[in-house]
């Protein structure tokens, strides 16, 4: 792995390009050789791609123009940024995309209608535990960016590829766990204890990834909680 010292004229590389993969982490930039996932078909990337397609096919067929007009308006009056954290812009086709797929993964109802409000769903924010022995990942109730008594709030919630103690990285790979939506009549009970898809290690570092929808149809940014394995 070799170290990187940028300049005035790059001052950051994100993403891979030609076998190689460029990121950061503590130590500062660095590259990797890129890794290929070893079964790019698995049923679970070929159920994504199946629920993109499904998505942008209702875009052009469902949708009516004033509703794709409207999907237009918001992703233009909001802040978007890519990796580097600089500001870009994406149609209405993308906005549209980056809520309904988080919905379609969650099993919920797809909005067609665009957000009423400009921006961002807030960021969630909680904390979590693993328990090696129970195999489970316990979520405390969000201080922010989720409200369980609001009807159509979903939150998502993801685990990240478990790495060895004491790493501070965020891991590469995500598997979406369950999602907990919001309901004024009962709502979600916590702390939700939430069956692991990746095998807990006791010592080993473990994160979860949370993001969330909120009643207007707003897709949060992901935010990120890891906590060292241990049971109680």
């Amino acid at each position: 792995m070799a170290n990187i010292l940028t300049s005035a004229a790059i001052t950051d590389i994100r993403g891979s390009m030609g076998g190689l993969t460029f990121s950061r982490n503590a130590g500062g930039a660095y590259i990797r050789a890129r890794i290929k996932p070893i079964n790019p078909n698995s049923a679970r990337q070929v159920a994504i791609r199946q629920g993109m397609a499904q998505l942008s096919g209702r875009w052009s067929t469902v949708l009516t123009a004033i509703q794709r007009t409207a999907w237009l308006a918001y992703s233009a009056a909001t802040v978007w940024t890519n990796k580097l954290g600089q500001v870009v812009t994406i149609t209405g086709l993308a906005a549209y995309l980056r809520s309904n797929s988080l919905l379609l993964q969650a099993g919920e109802a797809l909005r067609d209608d665009a957000p009423t409000l400009d921006g961002h769903a807030p960021e969630v924010t909680t904390t979590i535990l693993a328990a090696p022995t129970a195999q489970t990942i316990t979520v405390a109730e969000p201080t922010a960016g989720f409200d369980a008594d609001l009807d159509d709030y979903v939150l998502l919630v993801f685990q990240g590829q478990p790495l060895s103690a004491g790493s501070n990285r965020i891991p590469n790979r995500f598997r979406f766990i369950e999602a907990i939506v919001g309901d004024s009549g009962t709502p979600p009970t916590f702390p939700a204890a939430l069956d692991a898809v990746f095998p807990i290690l006791d010592g080993g570092s473990n994160t979860a990834k949370f993001v969330a929808v909120d009643p207007d149809g707003r897709a949060s940014s992901p935010t990120y909680a890891r906590i060292l394995a241990s049971d109680p």
